[in-house]
C-alpha cells in the first residue's frame, strides 16, 4: 500500500477535521495576511490549518515535493488525486500529532 493510499484509508471524519480546524481558528482570525494563504491554497480550512502549523512557510510547503506524499507536492495531490483534499487533511493531522 502506498503512503497516499494509507492516508486515504485513515482520513479523518468531517467532525474530527472540523474540530481540528477550530483549534487553529483563533490564530487565523487574528492574521492580517489571510489572503496570502487563501489565494494559494485550495480551501480555507486547509489554509487555516497550514497557517497554524507552518506559518509563513505554508504556501511554499504546498508546492514542494513531499516524501510523505510519495514525492508529489501537496498541490499535485489536491489537484490530481481522487479524494486529494481528504488525503491532505489526514497528512496535516498527522503532522501535528
Amino acid at each position: 500500500m502506498s503512503i497516499i493510499e494509507a492516508l486515504r484509508y485513515e482520513q479523518p471524519r468531517d467532525e474530527q477535521w472540523g474540530a481540528y480546524v477550530n483549534a487553529f481558528r483563533g490564530e487565523w482570525e487574528a492574521r492580517q495576511n489571510k489572503a496570502t494563504f487563501t489565494s494559494n491554497l485550495p480551501q480555507e480550512d486547509v489554509a487555516i490549518v497550514l497557517a497554524g502549523l507552518l506559518g509563513e512557510s505554508a504556501v511554499r510547503w504546498f508546492d514542494e515535493a513531499n516524501p510523505a506524499l510519495d514525492g508529489r507536492t501537496p498541490a499535485q495531490v489536491a489537484r490530481d488525486t481522487p479524494g486529494g483534499i481528504r488525503i491532505l487533511r489526514s497528512l496535516l493531522m498527522r503532522m501535528h500529532a
